[in-house]
């Protein structure tokens, strides 16, 4: 049987979205033919231009590429791209602008998303930051025709993803490019044997949103870590952390969940592991000063910290850190 090949333009920016993209360029019936991109931002000390992740694997493809900021003669030379590439569908992961509408009208069959949570879960900018923070056993992806509003189309299907207790972010993030690649493959597998694909509208009923995360998400109270490190007591998580705080006052969630310190301080410490990582503040004999927490354990009841990085200082092992600064 003749096998149509589905001309595609692909939406995105980060390495993440860089590794989704690297792996659908091994899709058989998906030819990618433009490559959608933030512009080159300066980065580093040097400040000198950096291309995105997205644009950087595009041209190990050599594959036509827009990196053009979006405005209104930048969106009407992008449609006309879209002609010239006879652009069938469009596939967005991790783009960071939104789309403007007569550009997800403009393909035959509009465009779809892939957003790793279960939709209407954790919409929004950090899908993968919340699920693990706040002690979730499960995440997912969620794939769905994109309409005008963020993350709230029609959902094509979705694929969980569990959350073992000693999972970061990091791993469930590997597992998004493979995952993601075989839920396209399917979805465009469908559409070019029916021509239509079966849909079903999202229950926008009990979503919640996320944003993006900042280095203060990252502090925790010393008094909090101070409690982690014996397993004893109960906090109620937005008392303590202003991210969690936030996530329930943002989203209005009347309840909110009493946590032994130990699991807290864990669940964020693997899911904000790389950046921003855990930091705190303690007092020396040169005033406050901000403490790295860079590894930690947790036996279930309570948490051992390993290494850690004072302002201004190398990484050490935190038992000679508090023989030096005597702090627990």
């Amino acid at each position: 049987m003749y096998e149509i090949i589905m001309n595609i333009a692909y939406f995105g920016s980060p390495i993440l979205s860089a590794e989704l993209l690297d792996s659908l360029f091994n899709v058989n019936t998906l030819d990618i033919k433009l490559i959608v991109t933030q512009p080159d931002k300066p980065a580093g000390k040097s400040l000198s231009m950096k291309p995105t992740a997205v644009k950087t694997c595009a041209q190990t493809h050599t594959t036509s590429i827009f990196d053009k900021s979006l405005d209104e003669i930048s969106e009407k030379a992008l449609i006309d791209l879209f002609r010239m590439h006879n652009i069938d569908l469009g596939i967005v992961f991790a783009y960071g602008v939104i789309i403007p509408q007569n550009v997800l009208k403009s393909t035959q069959y509009g465009f779809w998303n892939i957003h790793p949570s279960l939709l209407p879960l954790y919409r929004g900018a950090s899908p993968t930051i919340f699920p693990i923070l706040l002690g979730d056993t499960k995440t997912g992806i969620t794939l769905i025709q994109m309409n005008e509003e963020m993350d709230q189309g029609d959902i094509i299907g979705q694929k969980e993803i569990q959350i073992q207790d000693s999972a970061s972010r990091i791993d469930i993030e590997r597992q998004i490019a493979p995952i993601a690649t075989k839920m396209v493959a399917q979805a465009v597998d469908t559409l070019q044997k029916n021509g239509t694909i079966e849909i079903r509208p999202q229950i926008h009923k009990g979503a919640t949103y996320t944003r993006r995360i900042t280095k203060q998400d990252g502090y925790a109270p010393f008094e909090l870590i101070k409690d982690s490190l014996t397993g004893g007591g109960r906090t109620h998580v937005t008392e303590q952390l202003e991210i969690v705080s936030w996530y329930y006052g943002h989203n209005k969630l009347l309840t909110t969940p009493v946590q032994n310190p130990a699991k807290l301080i864990w669940n964020m410490y693997r899911t904000l592991v790389g950046w921003p990582g855990i930091w705190t503040t303690i007092n020396t004999n040169r005033g406050k000063k901000r403490l790295k927490i860079v590894k930690m354990n947790f036996d279930g009841r309570a948490l051992s910290l390993e290494t850690v990085q004072l302002e201004g200082k190398n990484e050490v092992s935190f038992q000679k850190f508090n023989k030096a600064y005597n702090i627990i």
